[in-house]
C-alpha cells in the first residue's frame, strides 16, 4: 500500500470515528434509503463472514423496492454461474443454486451462506433481480493489483445489466468494502466511479458517522449477529448447510 493510500485510510478512521453519533434502527434505515432518494444506485458493503450485513439487506429488501430497486447485485455469486441463479429466477427450481453455495469456503462455517441464500431469497420476494457480479480478479495478480481490476469488471457488469432498465429503477450492489472505498492513490472504488452512494458497514450498536459527498462514502454500524457472537465464543451454534426445499427434499447432488 502507497503512503498516500495509508493516510487515507488513517484519515478515514479518524473522521469515522470522530464523527460517530448513536442512532435508533429506524433512523438508520430512513438514513440509508434517503440516499438512495436521489441516487439511481447504492452500495451496500459488508465484511466477508459477519452474519449481520446480509441479515440486514434481507431485512430491508421490501423497502429497498419501494424505493424503485429493480436489480440486486451480488459479489458472492461468480458471473460464470448466473445460468443457476437464472434458473432459480426464472424456473423457480433453486438446485443449482443451493449446490454452488454449499461448496463455498469461506466465511464462518456454512451458516454465513444460509444468510446469504435467506438474503437472495428476500430480494426475490420483493421482486428485485439478482445478478451475480463477482470475476475479473486472474492467479497471476499481485494483491495490489486486484481491487483495481475486480472493480472495473463490476462496473462493466453493471453497466451490461443496467442499461435498458427503466427511467427511475434503481440498482444495489453488495460486497465487500474494500470495492467501495476510494484511496488518494486514485483507486476509487465501484461507487466513486459509478456516482452512487456507498454504504461502508461496520458492527457496533446502531450509529452514523460523516459522510463525504465527494468520495460518496457514509460509513454506518449495525450490531453483530448475537449468533455470531455465540459461535466467537465456542458456543455451540447450530450451522446446517442449505437444504433443498420440496420438492426436491431429497435431492442428491453429483
Amino acid at each position: 500500500m502507497s503512503i498516500s493510500d495509508a493516510l487515507s485510510n488513517l484519515r478515514f478512521k479518524f473522521t469515522t470515528a470522530a464523527t460517530k453519533q448513536s442512532v435508533t434502527r429506524e433512523y438508520l434505515d430512513n438514513y440509508i434509503l434517503g440516499l438512495l432518494d436521489t441516487a439511481q444506485g447504492m452500495a451496500l458493503s459488508e465484511r466477508h463472514g459477519a452474519y449481520a450485513y446480509p441479515i440486514y439487506a434481507a431485512e430491508m429488501m421490501e423497502r429497498f423496492a419501494e424505493k424503485g430497486v429493480t436489480r440486486f447485485f451480488v459479489e458472492m455469486i461468480h458471473h460464470r454461474n448466473q445460468y443457476a441463479l437464472d434458473w432459480w429466477q426464472d424456473e423457480g427450481d433453486p438446485r443449482h443454486l443451493i449446490d454452488i453455495m454449499n461448496k463455498q469456503t469461506r466465511a464462518h462455517a456454512t451458516g454465513q451462506w444460509q444468510h446469504y441464500w435467506e438474503m437472495l431469497q428476500a430480494a426475490q420476494k420483493a421482486g428485485i433481480r439478482v445478478i451475480g457480479v463477482n470475476g475479473g480478479a486472474e492467479p497471476h495478480l499481485k494483491p495490489e493489483e486486484i481491487f483495481p481490476k475486480t472493480n472495473e469488471f463490476w462496473i462493466s457488469r453493471i453497466l451490461e445489466q443496467t442499461k435498458a432498465v427503466e427511467h427511475g429503477e434503481k440498482y444495489i450492489v453488495f460486497g465487500g468494502r474494500g470495492h467501495f472505498r476510494s484511496l488518494l492513490s486514485g483507486n476509487y472504488g465501484v461507487a466513486r466511479r459509478m456516482r452512487i452512494p456507498a454504504i461502508l458497514m461496520h458492527e457496533g450498536p446502531y450509529a452514523v458517522s460523516k459522510g463525504s459527498d465527494v468520495t460518496l462514502e457514509y460509513p454506518v454500524y449495525i450490531p453483530m449477529a448475537r449468533h455470531q457472537i455465540a459461535y466467537f465464543r465456542g458456543e455451540v451454534v447450530k450451522h446446517h448447510v442449505i437444504p433443498y426445499p420440496e420438492p426436491w427434499a431429497d435431492f442428491k447432488p453429483r
